[in-house]
């Protein structure tokens, strides 16, 4: 077997989830888990990657609360962006 990948799941009710998955599959494991059809990379510091999906709010998919925190506290609280539906943060060098 490949080099596993951490990969920590925030569910949009707050729910915390920790997989490891082969670098192998890992894009398409992510796209199962956080549910989305296509996908945008949010880069964060310390070489982490958030995954988020791209059409979470065209979707009609909840505010992630926690996954909009991390992206407006990336962005230094200058968007009103929210982040819609379940996200995926990784090793950005793992998911590329």
């Amino acid at each position: 077997m490949g080099k596993l990948c951490q990969v920590k799941i925030i569910r949009i009710d707050g729910r915390v989830e920790h997989h490891e998955i082969p670098k192998g599959i890992l894009s398409r494991k992510v796209h199962e888990l956080i549910g989305a059809e296509t996908f945008d990379c949010v880069a964060l510091k310390q070489g982490k990657v958030m995954i988020v999906d791209d059409s979470g709010a065209i979707d009609g998919k909840p505010i992630n609360p926690e996954g909009t925190k991390i992206y407006q506290e990336k962005c230094g609280y200058i968007t009103p962006n929210s982040i819609h539906g379940d996200v995926a943060i990784c090793t950005d060098s793992d998911f590329a």
